[in-house]
């Protein structure tokens, strides 16, 4: 794989694009979405949110256990190809869930 430390940011993470971003609403009850596998995401919520990646379609049991995904600050998370169903679920309060793929030279 090489040394990432030589590496620029955006060859490492990548570069976020409007036309590569979906707003998921999350709410009480668990909204499910499909991302697509073996890519790099950056999830910005306006309210905290717990989120959780697995490889099943019917995950519904994100909760309090899940990843705490802090309001109005940028997580970057990685897909593999299993793990690329994203489930998530309100904190405390209903917000929105800005899931944008990040674009590296190989997409």
């Amino acid at each position: 794989m090489g040394n990432l430390s030589n590496r620029s940011i955006h060859s490492v993470f990548g570069c976020p694009t409007q036309a590569e971003t979906t707003v998921i609403e999350f709410s009480d009850s668990a909204t499910v979405v499909e991302l697509m596998p073996n890519e790099v995401y950056r999830f910005t919520a306006t309210q905290d949110c717990y989120i959780d990646l697995d490889e099943s379609g019917s995950v519904t049991a994100v909760d309090a256990d899940g990843v705490l995904v802090f309001g109005n600050v940028p997580e970057m998370f990685s897909t593999t190809g299993k793990n690329y169903f994203l489930a998530v679920i309100r904190k405390s309060a209903d917000g929105d869930l800005h899931v944008t793929r990040m674009l590296t030279r190989g997409n």
